[in-house]
């Protein structure tokens, strides 16, 4: 799945407890994804 954000920037937060979002930029940041969902996964 490809997102598009108007901002381009990636999404990394928690919105309500034990809710969890990670999305990343535009299909151009293959390696920011790969290390935000480390950076979530860890997180959680």
């Amino acid at each position: 799945m490809l997102g598009v954000m108007m901002n381009h920037e990636p999404v990394f937060k928690e919105p309500a407890p034990s809710v969890y979002v990670m999305a990343d930029m535009n299909g151009a940041g293959v390696a920011k994804g790969t290390y935000l969902g480390n950076y979530i996964a860890e997180f959680i």
